[in-house]
C-alpha cells in the first residue's frame, strides 16, 4: 500500500492537474496497473521499491533483493533451454549474479509486455551477461516475437534492477524512482 501511495504521488507529479488522492489505477487482464495515458511499471522486494515511468512507450521494471534465500538452480529449470545452457556454462562463483540478471530482465519484460508470469519463463529470452540489454519473447520461431531492451544493474547494496521498453523505442528517456520503504 506504501509503495501503491508513493507511485500515486509521483505520477500526480506527472499531470499538475491530478492530484495524488485522485488518481485511481486500473488494471489490464493480467494484473498490470495503469492510469490514463502515463505508462508506468512498480516493483517491490524487501526494503525498497522501484517506479518507472516512460510516456508514450509500455516499460516494465523489476528489482529484487540478492540475499534472499531462493533456489535458483530449481527457478532455473523452468527457463529457456538457452539460458540454463548459459547459466551452467558461467563460474560457480557467478552463477547466483547470472541468475539474478536473468530473472530481473524478464520480471521486467513480462511487466512490459502487460503479462507477467503468464508469458511464460521460458518464452522470454535474456541474457545473464552484465552488457547483455536485448531481450526477446519467442514466438514460433527463433525470429519472431517482440524484442526489448532491457539493461540491468547489480548494485553493491545487493538489489538486482532491470527496466524493459520495445527494442524500437530505446534509448528513450525513462522517469526512474527508487524509495526506501521503512517496514516491509
Amino acid at each position: 500500500l506504501l509503495c501503491r501511495a508513493c507511485a500515486k504521488t509521483i505520477l500526480a507529479a506527472h499531470r499538475p492537474d491530478v492530484q495524488a488522492c485522485d488518481i485511481v489505477f486500473s488494471y489490464g487482464p493480467w494484473g498490470k496497473p495503469c492510469w490514463r495515458d502515463l505508462p508506468f511499471s512498480i516493483s517491490h522486494s524487501g526494503t525498497e521499491a522501484l517506479l518507472a515511468v516512460c510516456e508514450g512507450c509500455p516499460i516494465g521494471c523489476d528489482i529484487q533483493w540478492t540475499g534472499s534465500a531462493v533456489d535458483a538452480r530449481g527457478i532455473a529449470d523452468f527457463f529457456h533451454p538457452r539460458e540454463r545452457l548459459a547459466l551452467d556454462a558461467l563460474p560457480p562463483d557467478d552463477y547466483a549474479r547470472g541468475f539474478y540478471r536473468m530473472w530481473v530482465r524478464k520480471e521486467a519484460v513480462m511487466k512490459a509486455c502487460g503479462k507477467g508470469l503468464g508469458t511464460g519463463l521460458d518464452r522470454v529470452l535474456v541474457s545473464a551477461e552484465s552488457g547483455g540489454h536485448h531481450a526477446s519473447i519467442q514466438e514460433a520461431l527463433p525470429d519472431e516475437g517482440e524484442h526489448w531492451w532491457a539493461p540491468c544493474a547489480i548494485g553493491r547494496d545487493g538489489y538486482a534492477v532491470a527496466l524493459a521498453i520495445p527494442k524500437n523505442e530505446a534509448p528513450r528517456p525513462i522517469i526512474r524512482h527508487r524509495l526506501e520503504i521503512p517496514f516491509r
